[in-house]
């Protein structure tokens, strides 16, 4: 049964039947450790808001089967902390749960942790202890303020699991004196580099630019339907490998700029959508490039009404949840 099981991202179409579940799930299974009374007084428990925000912050997974939602899991990047693991009563002891904690902590290390930890309430501890989390020892049982239940604190530590990539970008972070949580801090994955690109022409500056073949044919597919409205779209920027990304930070540190102020304009190296070959910035005659005069243009009122059915979203919008300044320009192929 457990194969039929697709494990994707959460929307927040999803809230109410995660909400379903997560009753489901609680007073589904045998009240072995706590009481009837307990168990509803969990159920009754509502996460919705805080699910929300993981949600918008990509931070939840659904496990579906057909067009049932059959098991959640969370990541609480503030905390550090995976919540809200719940399986279904028919999909238990099948492995989803096991699934569900892997993928999690995969997404933990996209996000730059090498920790992560758990309140397991009573009946999950030996399930815990499988997937190798750890108590401090003499750790004993404690209320969990959340649930008001007795739950223990977990943990695991899996810096090993960081691939080469990860473990490089690390240190570059640290060699250019940002912050090693700075993935977690501003909801920002690590980006793979890309290996495999195609020429999508030369930029408004002269130098050829690249973006992989899908992305490349997406982008010829949307200037060529700009053109035929009337619209000229430009390059402004499309990849850009990490060491490219490191001379830009260091360019604008050598020109007395604060790392803070820095970051608020240019992501890390490791965490801009421009590795990935999907991302390009998008300039237009009569407008300067790489400023918010752009959202001013028919360019990017073209933009907003036409670019998502070539596959592309603008990655920036105002008060964005990366703290990256409002970037009318910044589109990434999704598609």
């Amino acid at each position: 049964m457990n194969s039929r099981v697709i494990i994707r991202p959460a929307v927040k179409e999803d809230l109410e039947a995660i909400s379903r579940l997560r009753v489901e799930a609680i007073l589904g299974s045998p009240a072995r450790d706590y009481s009837s009374s307990e168990l509803r007084q969990w159920a009754n428990v509502q996460p919705g808001d805080r699910t929300l925000e993981r949600i918008l912050d990509g931070c939840v997974l659904v496990g579906q089967c057909g067009r049932q939602i059959v098991g959640s899991n969370s990541l609480d990047l503030d905390a550090a902390e995976m919540v809200g693991l719940f399986v279904s009563p028919a999909f238990q002891r099948q492995g989803l749960g096991e699934r569900l904690v892997t993928e999690i902590e995969r997404l933990a290390i996209q996000f730059g942790l090498q920790e992560l930890k758990v309140e397991a309430a009573l009946p999950a501890i030996p399930f815990y202890r499988a997937c190798r989390y750890e108590a401090r020892t003499g750790a004993r049982p404690h209320k969990d303020p959340r649930t008001r239940l007795d739950s223990l604190s977990m943990s695991r530590a899996f810096p090993r699991r960081q691939t080469r990539y990860g473990a490089r970008i690390r240190n570059l972070l640290k060699q250019s004196g940002i912050p090693g949580d700075y993935g977690r801090r501003h909801r920002l994955r690590l980006q793979p580099e890309c290996r495999e690109l195609a020429t999508i022409g030369n930029d408004i500056h002269g130098r050829e630019q690249m973006l992989t073949p899908t992305a490349a044919m997406a982008w010829y597919a949307m200037r060529n339907g700009a053109r035929d409205d009337g619209v000229e779209l430009q390059i402004a920027s499309a990849f850009r490998s990490v060491g490219y990304q490191v001379s830009i930070i260091e360019r604008k540190r050598q020109a007395g700029q604060a790392i803070e102020d820095i970051l608020k304009v240019s992501a890390a190296p490791g965490y801009s959508e421009h590795h990935t070959g999907l991302a390009v910035d998008i300039s237009t005659p009569a407008s300067a490039p790489l400023e918010t005069e752009f959202e001013m243009t028919p360019a990017f009122e073209w933009l907003a009404e036409s670019a998502d059915g070539f596959g592309f979203r603008l990655s920036y919008p105002r008060n964005n949840r990366h703290g990256i300044v409002y970037e009318p320009w910044h589109w990434a192929f999704s598609g």
